[in-house]
């Protein structure tokens, strides 16, 4: 037993030696590489080294010129180029000759003859369906129309006459009402008064149909004296609208003549009925009113005649001088149309296209054999006086490091020795997505074209600095603007670093570097890049 219990102790102990030795390495293989297994949990930084530096503030770019206003000569009708009289480049005068066009009828002229065409007949249906009189119409080609202030006056006096006409029917129907009654209230025996209340009635019907027709009469007569009044002696027309008057003035006297003869035959009616019922005294009282009556009933009626046949006039005036204005102005298109015929028949022969303005041709369009485009521009020419532009897209940055009134240089100067440019102003871009700017430019010079390229630089001159970084090495938070330094720190496991923030002040910068000021110096280390986002006071590793 006690071989076997030395034996069982001896293996306990070869147990607890390998356990040991175990450990053991174990723990020498964690602090040898510790370092190592802890690094591939940083992120990995790139840094660039503090130091002096230059920095060019000025900004380039390339742009297309473009002509400043130009002027489009444009065509108005389609015809075909027979030659091309100047070229790209040219100068030329005010009138002088573009392109000659070969002699036929335009498409716009064969579509002009049959609009013609057209208003001819539009005119010929309007005086038939107007049914105005030979004489009405050679007044209206003629342009001896009234004036519409005088069509205005006389629509207005014809409109006073309707409404005392409907005053005068409103009077008679509260008289008619108002006489029903007291006869109605009144009981008496009467002897018939039939036949005498049916002369008084038709004689006062007659009456008021004369005093009717005298009205109408009075107002035709009234509108041809003022007609005639504003008639100049001279004008052709006097004696016409003489005659027309005093065939006005004798037709209104004959009917004044018969109106004194219906009263007296209307007096006659009444002093029959009188005589008939003076026996009687109440008799003589409902006769009265009956008579009354009946007056006012003939009234009545020959007050809604008159009435209806004023608004009828009134109806068939407007009427009559809305016709004429639609014939005048269907006559005027006409005119107006023959004219254009005309003026584009004298243009079929000979013709040619010339420049409206003195300048520059900067685009010719067209070629011998082309036909042209009408509302289209045959050339394009740079008014004389006018200068050119461009524009150079820039991001915001860039736009804040330039201003207005900074020097402007032409990167191939010597082939562009005339040319002048100068930033006039810094605009939105509007085809930009992040807040981009435009710098707009002017130039001048015998050199600048049209459609140029131009390669332009702008801003202040270059800076020397005593601390200068990437631009990707400045930051920004609510805080303001710093940089990340990488400190460094030995351990018995080795060297530590760590990424520590420093507040800065940006001095200025250009595309690739900032120059900055702060708690750093030159020699030390910032970070640029990292392979994970790194925060003020986290641990990094280097490559």
């Amino acid at each position: 037993m006690s071989a076997e219990n030395s034996k069982v102790k001896s293996t306990k102990r070869e147990i607890v030696k390998n356990i040991a030795i175990i450990f053991l390495v174990i723990m020498l293989i964690l602090t040898f590489f510790s370092n190592t297994i802890m690094n591939y949990s940083l992120a990995e930084v790139s840094t660039q080294m503090v130091e002096s530096g230059t920095i060019q503030t000025r900004v380039s770019g390339t742009g297309v010129v473009a002509a400043v206003d130009p002027y489009n000569v444009i065509v108005e009708d389609t015809r075909v180029i027979s030659g091309v009289a100047v070229k790209v480049g040219d100068t030329v005068n005010e009138g002088d000759v573009l392109y000659y066009l070969q002699d036929e009828e335009s498409e716009e002229l064969v579509k002009a003859r049959q609009e013609l065409e057209d208003l001819k007949l539009a005119y010929d249906k309007a005086v038939i369906t107007a049914g105005i009189t030979n004489a009405e119409r050679l007044e209206i080609e003629s342009g001896n129309m009234p004036s519409i202030g005088d069509y205005q006056l006389l629509v207005e006096n014809r409109s006073t006459s309707s409404a005392d006409a409907q005053k005068l029917v409103d009077e008679y129907t509260n008289q008619v009402a108002d006489l029903q009654k007291k006869i109605a209230s009144t009981e008496v025996k009467t002897v018939d008064t039939t036949n005498e209340n049916n002369a008084i009635y038709n004689a006062t019907v007659n009456v008021n149909n004369i005093k009717a027709q005298l009205s109408m009469l009075e107002t035709t007569m009234n509108q041809k004296k003022d007609i005639l009044e504003n008639t100049d002696k001279a004008d052709p027309n006097y004696a016409q609208r003489e005659a027309e008057y005093n065939e006005a003035l004798a037709k209104w006297t004959d009917m004044d003549n018969k109106r004194i003869a219906a009263e007296t035959e209307l007096a006659n009616a009444n002093a029959a009925l009188a005589a008939k019922t003076g026996n009687n005294q109440n008799a003589a009282q409902v006769g009265a009113l009956q008579a009354q009556l009946a007056v006012a009933q003939a009234n009545l009626d020959a007050a809604k005649t008159n009435l209806e046949a004023i608004n009828t006039g009134n109806t068939a005036y407007i009427k009559e001088v809305t016709d004429k204005l639609d014939i005048r102005k269907a006559y005027t298109d006409m005119l107006n149309k023959q004219a254009e015929v005309a003026k584009m028949e004298a243009k079929a022969t000979g013709a040619t296209i010339t420049s409206p303005v003195a300048g520059t041709i900067n685009t010719l369009n067209y070629v011998s054999g082309q036909k042209t485009v009408a509302g289209e521009p045959a050339a394009v020419i740079r008014i004389d006086g006018k200068g050119f532009t461009t524009s150079i897209p820039v991001n915001d940055r860039q736009a804040r490091s330039v201003k207005v009134g900074d020097e402007v240089t032409l990167t191939d100067s010597w082939r562009f020795n005339d040319v002048t440019v100068n930033l006039v102003s810094i605009t939105p871009d509007r085809n930009s997505t992040t807040g981009g700017k435009l710098l707009n430019f002017n130039l001048s010079g015998e050199s600048v074209y049209d459609g140029m390229s131009i390669n332009l630089s702008v801003g202040q001159k270059s800076s020397s600095y005593e601390m200068v970084v990437p631009n990707i090495a400045v930051r920004e938070d609510v805080n303001g603007k710093y940089v990340l330094k990488i400190e460094s720190k030995s351990t018995p496991l080795g060297t530590r670093y760590s990424a520590v923030r420093v507040n800065v002040e940006v001095l200025a910068s250009d595309d690739k570097m900032t120059a900055i000021q702060g708690d750093i110096a030159q020699w030390d280390y910032v970070l640029t890049n990292s392979s994970k986002i790194v925060e003020p006071g986290d641990s990094v590793r280097l490559p």
